[in-house]
């Protein structure tokens, strides 16, 4: 299960930027893009790896040498979570790009 979410995982930035460029203006485009990517950088990459670690330093007193097993495993369900988010905003899109054209 980790190997797929981490594999697809990466998977929502297309979108993520596809949507971004669509909502901002014409002359933000390139600091929206920046921002996006600056913030999945640092809390992605910055911030996931640090958590997992903590996470299984939390777990070792009760799991022992699987206690990294189980911090993956509280990532990839940190990721279904993002998901779900996603799938929630899902319902704003439409009226924020008619918005964004007019």
């Amino acid at each position: 299960m980790f190997f797929g979410i981490m594999l697809f995982g990466p998977a929502m930035l297309g979108p993520v930027m596809t949507v971004t460029q669509a909502l901002a203006k014409v002359r933000m485009r390139a600091l929206a893009a920046a921002l996006v990517t600056l913030t999945y950088n640092l809390i992605g990459v910055g911030l996931g790896s640090l958590t997992v670690g903590v996470a299984s330093d939390l777990l070792a007193p009760r799991f022992g040498a699987a206690s990294l097993r189980y911090a993956l495993l509280l990532a990839a369900v940190a990721m279904l979570g993002a998901a779900l988010f996603f799938i929630s905003g899902t319902r704003h899109l439409r009226a924020e790009l008619e918005g964004a054209i007019e």
